[in-house]
């Protein structure tokens, strides 16, 4: 990011197939090269219903591991719920 000019230098989209939200980095390494990000994976049963009333919120059950390196996803740790 350039703070200054208040835009985004460079951004990179992973590819995966379950759906998450919520991409990070380690908060110890911003500002310098990240081979890994990490996002919050929604919860599988959400997914797979067919129809979704107003009032339905999405659940995170997981923390996914994404090498920016090669693309692909390389951890999934599920959480308690």
């Amino acid at each position: 990011l350039d703070c200054h000019a208040g835009r985004v230098i460079e951004s990179q989209r992973v590819e995966s197939e379950t759906p998450s939200d919520y991409p990070c980095l380690n908060p110890r390494f911003v500002g310098h090269p990240n081979r890994f990000a990490y996002s919050a994976a929604l919860d599988e049963s959400f997914q797979q219903e067919s129809e979704l009333s107003n009032q339905a919120m999405p659940e995170f059950n997981a923390v996914l591991k994404h090498d920016l390196q090669t693309g692909k996803l390389v951890a999934k740790h599920q959480l308690d719920t």
